[in-house]
């Protein structure tokens, strides 16, 4: 079955998923300006936010029925949802912010540690989403401990 075109762009981050190394890495990237854009406000960020967790969960779901593969390597909003977790809320963002961010995200997404790889445990859409969720919420926590340190 030949997937709907709406889900596989949502679903792929602008096809990013698609990418043949890296796909995550590039979704994660792809988000970095939507980041920048919307962080002097902060409830068009969270707005945007949940309607990317909504409409993402959907079309993972959506996608992993048709490619019959629940966390297929093609699905990348996982990782766009996850950076904008990482920044959500950060009240100051530069380049650096970017970037120190983004590499914390990563690492978390990457390795998942501590209870991270239990969420890849729970069912449909929700469970491609939700190790990428928490993982951009320690990288959230870890980046204001810094941003507090600096």
């Amino acid at each position: 079955m030949k997937p709907n075109l709406i889900p596989v762009i949502i679903g792929t981050s602008l096809f990013t998923g698609f990418i043949a190394f890296g796909p995550g890495t590039f979704a994660s990237i792809l988000a970095l300006p939507l980041v920048y854009l919307l962080h002097h406000n902060w409830l068009a960020y969270l707005i945007v936010t949940v309607t990317v967790l909504v409409i993402g969960t959907l079309s993972a779901e959506y996608l992993g029925r048709v490619w019959q593969k629940k966390d297929d390597q093609r699905i990348t909003i996982d990782e766009f949802i996850g950076i904008l977790v990482t920044f959500l809320l950060i009240p100051k963002i530069n380049w650096y912010i970017l970037l120190v961010g983004f590499v914390l995200f990563r690492i978390f997404d990457i390795i998942k540690p501590l209870w991270i790889r239990k969420t890849e445990q729970v069912k449909g859409g929700l469970g491609v989403m939700l190790d990428d969720i928490v993982s951009g919420i320690y990288a959230n926590i870890f980046l204001r401990i810094l941003l507090w340190i600096i």
